[in-house]
């Protein structure tokens, strides 16, 4: 929503002025400017990330030396024992039967599957290491404006005084409006959505509103202030109309919640820690927080943003942040899981980990969902191959001799194994969206996801 300043003010570089001109002094250039700022907040906060081992490559650095030990043990002892043809037939099945194949598959299969199944889901991620942490995420941080909300101003009140119907009231103001540069004027024509009357006399009144003649009328449309009326209490931004010096009524315009946030925002709140923080008011942020049922911060700047997920990291809590505005990048950096979203700016999709092309907010929780389901499938393809091995090591090194298992069966059951774990991993293929297939699908933004 539109911010008035004053003389003296701070201006941010990159601001929309909405209406009126004046004079700008540069108080900061080059790496003191605040797009500089939050570009080395970026860089920090990703610097400052540790390298993302994965643990089947952890687990094989272990296993395969073990391995080749115990082949090696086998051979001797059946070699010292007096059967050195036992000896290279054990030893041989020892090492094909715990061949790390599916220790080495679990986990790329898995990924590659996964992935794809994302892709195709309008999911797209740019750091495949963010899965494993997305697993066992505990905390959501959600951006406000563009996030939960709309990031476009609407009417979403019109009250009306006594003489004064709703068409010519919007028909009024629409006239106005037609003629204003401030960023409320697209809203209320949008409200009105016909063609609207010729003006006459059009003024803008600097910081207060406009005036002109209307079908013969003189009208004003403006804030509270050009009216000396006294609006405070209300969160929204309230315009009023006066007709002939008569007041007509007035409408107040919001920032209005997405259609699908609360059922979104439910949906993450059942499993995980969930909060605003935004850089719009604090009685914004807390009043669109409570629509929502959760706790909001308001009036912080990108790097306190960044500063509130350490905190929340130096707790214990993983934190994934959900942003789409360039104010959003330092927060998304610093989060152990960054997600953008399609419809947001260039810088928030750069930094993110993981990006969401469809307009539909329920992919949010169905992103985590399918980074557990991944992880899951890991856990288990491993799980498998242990088990495997533990109990088909010590028969092919010959604990039931006289009945020793052949090389060929060894390479026949390793070869089981590893299929075993491949279509386990295939199941991600029809991984069910759940609550989030009860939605209406939403608009594709970019990208091919069909």
């Amino acid at each position: 929503m539109p911010v008035e300043k004053s003389p003296g003010d701070t201006l941010v570089g990159g601001t929309l002025n909405g209406s009126g001109a004046f004079t700008m002094k540069a108080t900061a250039l080059g790496q003191q400017t605040v797009l500089a700022q939050i570009a080395a907040s970026v860089e920090r906060a990703q610097l400052e990330k540790p390298p993302i081992q994965k643990l089947a490559d952890r687990i094989a650095s272990i296993f395969i030396p073990c391995i080749l030990g115990v082949a090696l043990l086998t051979g001797l002892v059946w070699t010292l024992l007096g059967h050195p043809q036992v000896g290279l037939q054990t030893a041989m099945s020892v090492l094909l039967i715990a061949c790390p194949c599916a220790l080495g598959l679990a986990l790329p299969v898995a990924y590659a599957v996964g992935l794809g199944r994302a892709s195709r889901l309008g999911i797209l991620v740019r750091n495949p290491a963010a899965i494993e942490r997305a697993a066992g995420l505990q905390a959501v941080v959600l951006d406000k404006t563009g996030t939960v909300t709309k990031a476009r101003p609407q009417v979403v009140e019109l009250h009306l005084e006594e003489g004064f119907e709703e068409p010519e009231f919007l028909r009024l103001a629409a006239a106005l409006e037609s003629r204003s540069e401030h960023p409320l004027a697209k809203a209320i024509l949008e409200r009105w959505g016909q063609p609207a009357p010729a003006v006459q006399e059009f003024k803008a009144l600097s910081g207060q509103g406009v005036s002109g003649l209307v079908e013969g009328r003189t009208v004003r449309l403006g804030s509270p202030g050009l009216f000396k009326i006294d609006a405070e209490g209300d969160i929204r931004t309230r315009v009023y109309l006066e007709v002939e010096g008569q007041m007509a009524g007035w409408m107040a315009l919001a920032d209005p919640l997405r259609g699908d946030a609360v059922e979104a925002v439910n949906g993450l709140r059942r499993v995980y820690q969930t909060i605003i923080l935004s850089g719009d008011r604090a009685e914004v942020v807390n009043s669109v927080a409570a629509q929502l049922g959760i706790i909001g911060h308001g009036g912080l700047l990108p790097e306190d943003k960044k500063k509130h997920i350490e905190s929340m990291q130096r707790t214990g809590l993983r934190v994934a942040m959900v942003g789409d505005g360039m104010n959003d990048a330092p927060a998304l950096a610093q989060a152990d899981v960054s997600v953008a979203l399609g419809w947001g700016s260039d810088l928030a999709r750069k930094t993110a980990d993981i990006t969401l092309l469809h307009d539909d907010l329920h992919r949010l929780e169905q992103t985590f969902r399918l980074a557990r389901a991944i992880h899951r499938t890991v856990r288990q393809g491993l799980a498998w191959a242990f088990l495997y091995n533990l109990l088909l090591i010590p028969v092919a090194a010959g604990i039931l001799y006289p009945r020793l298992l052949s090389p060929a069966l060894a390479a026949a059951a390793m070869a089981l194994s590893s299929l075993s774990v491949v279509l386990n991993a295939l199941r991600l293929n029809w991984f069910d969206s759940g609550p989030s297939s009860a939605s209406q699908p939403g608009e594709v933004l970019a990208g091919n996801c069909s």
